[in-house]
C-alpha cells in the first residue's frame, strides 16, 4: 500500500495520517497510544506487553523514512462501528466474529463510571467490551469446550472466545470427532493433535 503511495508524503507537504487497527486488549491513554494488555489468539510475544503499541509502530515508520503519523489506535469492532455510525447515525452496536470474537456499544458518557469528569461533545462514547474474555457459571459449556480450554496455551482464559471464534472451531469440531471415533473404534492415530486436519 505505501509503495502504491510513493514514500507515504503528502504532495502538499503535510504528513499524512494513519489509522492503525490493533485486535487485541489495549488500554488506551489517548486516541492515538494504547499500552498492550496482553496478547490473545495464540500470539504470544511477551516483550511487546506493556508498550505503548501506536508509538512502536510510529518509531517503525519513522525508521523506513515514511512520513506518516499514527493518529488513531482502535480496536477492530471500534473501527466497524465508526464505520457503520459514518454510514448510519443510528448504529450503536459491532460485532466481530474472526479469529476472535468481540464487540462494542455505543453508551451514554454519564453512564460510564469510569469517564466521570471527561468531556465529550456528544454526550456518548463508545464502549469495548472484550468479550472474549468473559466467563460465567451461567455459559453453558461441553466437555468439548472444556477440554479445549485446557489444552490451549492460555488456559482458564478468553473462555468465549474460544466457544465462538473461527481460531477455535476447527479445534471443537476435532474434539468432538475424536471422541465419537473413539467411541466407535480405537484408532491411536486420532490422539495426535491436527491428526484429521493433515492427512
Amino acid at each position: 500500500f505505501i509503495e502504491k503511495e510513493e514514500d507515504g508524503s503528502s504532495s502538499q507537504g503535510v504528513k499524512r495520517e494513519l489509522a492503525f487497527t490493533f485486535s487485541f486488549p489495549v488500554k488506551h491513554s489517548s486516541i492515538s497510544s494504547g499500552v498492550l494488555i496482553k496478547w490473545t489468539k495464540g500470539f504470544e510475544i511477551s516483550e511487546m506487553v506493556g508498550r505503548d503499541i501506536a508509538e512502536c509502530l510510529q518509531v517503525a515508520l519513522n525508521t523506513r523514512g515514511l512520513d506518516m503519523h499514527v493518529a488513531a489506535l482502535v480496536n477492530d469492532t471500534v473501527g466497524a462501528l465508526s464505520l457503520g455510525y459514518y454510514h448510519d447515525p443510528d448504529t450503536v452496536v459491532a460485532v466481530v466474529f474472526g479469529t476472535g470474537s468481540n464487540a462494542c456499544y455505543l453508551e451514554r458518557t454519564d453512564a460510564i463510571i469510569k469517564s466521570q469528569g471527561l468531556l465529550t461533545t456528544s454526550g456518548s462514547m463508545v464502549v469495548n467490551m472484550e468479550w472474549g474474555n468473559f466467563w460465567s457459571s451461567h455459559l453453558p459449556r461441553t466437555s468439548y469446550d472444556i477440554e479445549l480450554d485446557a489444552e490451549s496455551s492460555n488456559s482458564n482464559d478468553m473462555g468465549f472466545e474460544k466457544m465462538i471464534a473461527g481460531m477455535y472451531l476447527g479445534m471443537d469440531r476435532e474434539f468432538e470427532c475424536l471422541q465419537t471415533t473413539l467411541h466407535l473404534n480405537n484408532n491411536n492415530n486420532l490422539y495426535i493433535p491436527m491428526y484429521i486436519f493433515f492427512e
